[in-house]
């Protein structure tokens, strides 16, 4: 089978898609401001019915996710958006961040790279990594991708300005048909550039980006070279790729193992919160597109979102189960099996709690 010999990698762990996230975080959009509207976010989801209504999250909210948190010993706060330096009031959100003692990570696309800088260097005793978006290795695909002429030298400027100051970073990389073939390409960029690794996910396929997602060739060409690259290099450069990357592929039947487990990625193995600048709260922002009744903070309080989530995440636990024991033909390691089952299970659980 294809995918046997693939994955015996000894010592090494592209694919532990547990290893991929930290315990006790928050990842918090800040806001869905953003310079870009790329086909792959999904703010573009979320928004879809309020395109032009500006969200920031409240900074009373934010604080109040903070401090109930110190008390559950969440350690580390996400930043996302939205493009997270375009909230109004960043600065005293960072303040905030470093008050309640959290270490934190920030994800941009790299256009504002000279205003985040000197942020970035107050406060960077509690910064862990900076998250690039590097959508390409030529300014054509890069700035197809994301929709904006300038865009790939922006980030190519951030990315030797950040390294200038020893700003720690990380390119992130979202592959779909625009741009899987230029994935040596980008590695060897970041090699030049000084970069430590890249985080690889895969677009979904939700609505209109059906026509940019990779099919399971396409897929597996991908992994391939993902895998060749990170046994050329050892571990001198840092390949980690989440569960997007193989999300729905029926290539799956030929990974050994992977059927075979209840739990699913790391982000719902782990103490790991996803919370928008609405106040809602889900386990990850990939399911949470598909999920309209989510609690809110404000209307549920903390506690009882981290509840509802404890809840939802032991149910599809006990439906895997289910279909394991009863040999379904589901494919289970994927995005598509937590959003199947998410929505039915927060509108049970939420019913019960009305």
């Amino acid at each position: 089978m294809i995918f046997q010999n693939l994955f015996k990698m000894e010592n090494q762990s592209i694919f532990s898609f547990g290893s991929l996230i930290p315990h006790n975080v928050f990842v918090i959009s800040l806001t869905n401001r953003c310079n870009f509207n790329c086909p792959h976010c999904f703010r573009r989801y979320t928004d879809r019915k309020n395109i032009n209504i500006i969200e920031d999250i409240p900074i009373s909210l934010f604080e109040t996710i903070l401090k109930e948190g110190r008390l559950v010993n969440f350690k580390t706060v996400s930043l996302s958006g939205g493009e997270p330096i375009l909230h109004p009031e960043f600065e005293d959100l960072m303040g905030l961040l470093t008050n309640y003692g959290y270490n934190f990570n920030i994800t941009t696309n790299g256009w504002f790279s000279d205003q985040y800088y000197p942020i970035l260097k107050k406060y960077k005793k509690n910064l862990e990594l900076v998250f690039l978006s590097l959508d390409g290795a030529t300014a054509d695909v890069h700035d197809l991708v994301r929709g904006k002429p300038g865009s790939f030298l922006r980030v190519i400027e951030a990315i030797k300005i950040f390294k200038k100051n020893n700003i720690p970073i990380v390119v992130s990389a979202v592959f779909s048909k625009q741009n899987y073939h230029q994935f040596k390409d980008m590695v060897d960029i970041c090699l030049k550039l000084g970069i430590r690794g890249i985080k690889c996910g895969a677009m979904l396929s939700p609505n209109e980006s059906d026509v940019l997602t990779l099919n399971n060739r396409e897929k597996i060409k991908l992994i391939r070279e993902i895998v060749d690259i990170k046994n050329r290099l050892g571990g001198s450069f840092q390949i980690k790729a989440n569960a997007s990357l193989l999300e729905g592929g029926s290539f799956l039947e030929d990974l050994p193992g992977y059927k075979k487990i209840i739990d699913f990625c790391g982000i719902l193995g782990h103490e790991v919160l996803y919370i928008d600048q609405k106040g809602g709260v889900m386990p990850c922002c990939d399911i949470y597109r598909e999920c309209e009744n989510r609690p809110t903070i404000q209307k549920n309080g903390f506690e009882e979102c981290l509840k509802i989530n404890m809840d939802i995440i032991n149910e599809i636990k006990k439906q895997r189960l289910c279909d394991l024991l009863n040999e379904s033909d589901e494919v289970y390691k994927t995005c598509s099996y937590c959003s199947k089952y998410f929505g039915k299970y927060l509108d049970k659980i939420c019913k019960k709690k009305d």
